[in-house]
């Protein structure tokens, strides 16, 4: 009964978000793709397969403690860029991690252990450790919210190739158009698939965690998502 709460809470604000989908579908499609059309998408995964070290970066935790690349290290790593007061890509993108988390604690729970969740703010203006922890916390507590630190957000952004168009504007709840990249990063570091399509499901990344987990169990350290 709660599952199907949580499930009908979240089709509800993805349905007041749904305006919003088109127009930050074809910005992407405009601004973000070219800088990816290179990748050969593999018939196995459903988004783009790549191998290469994930940038250098030192940011902050809501509780105030560092965040870098050593933290990336012996879990898997699902790490996408946003800000609280998104209404476009951002709560999409939290909602399909959030039912990626529902889905392995509903089959085990233990192998959560290695996996985690990365939601980095781009908006240090209006991004606080409250507002962050309440927006994410909405779709998981397991997603940890990161902000400025040694580096900025849309500095890091801009490193991992995510693009940010941030106009000034005096509105309060104006909105930044941004890539809604989602990043699988392995336990060596190492970025793996480029999710740019905001259709993929989370399934889909399901299967390609459970796919790769089989694929590099013995290559890198053996996580349990290696039998999955």
């Amino acid at each position: 009964m709660l599952m199907l709460q949580e499930n009908w809470r979240r089709s509800r604000m993805l349905r007041n978000y749904l305006p919003y989908f088109l127009i930050v579908a074809t910005t992407c499609l405009m601004l973000g793709l070219p800088k990816l059309s290179t990748k050969i998408s593999s018939p196995q995964v459903n988004g783009k397969m790549t191998d290469k070290e994930a940038p250098e970066f030192s940011l902050r935790t809501t509780k105030k403690t560092t965040f870098n690349n050593s933290n990336l290290k012996n879990k898997w790593t699902l790490l996408t860029f946003g800000f609280s007061k998104c209404n476009g890509i951002c709560p999409l993108n939290l909602s399909k991690l959030g039912v990626l988390i529902d889905s392995i604690k509903e089959t085990d729970a233990s192998r959560l252990k290695d996996l985690q969740f990365v939601f980095i703010s781009i908006d240090k203006e209006r991004d606080n450790p409250k507002s962050l922890e309440d927006f994410t916390s909405n779709f998981s507590k397991l997603i940890i919210p990161l902000s400025d630190g040694d580096d900025t957000g849309p500095i890091v952004s801009k490193r991992f190739n995510s693009y940010i168009n941030k106009q000034k504007n005096k509105q309060p709840d104006y909105q930044i158009s941004h890539a809604g990249f989602i990043y699988l990063i392995d336990p060596n570091s190492r970025i793996k698939i480029i999710y740019t399509n905001e259709e993929v499901a989370s399934e889909e990344i399901l299967s390609d965690l459970k796919f790769l987990g089989r694929q590099y169990g013995t290559g890198i350290r053996k996580t349990r998502l290696s039998s999955m």
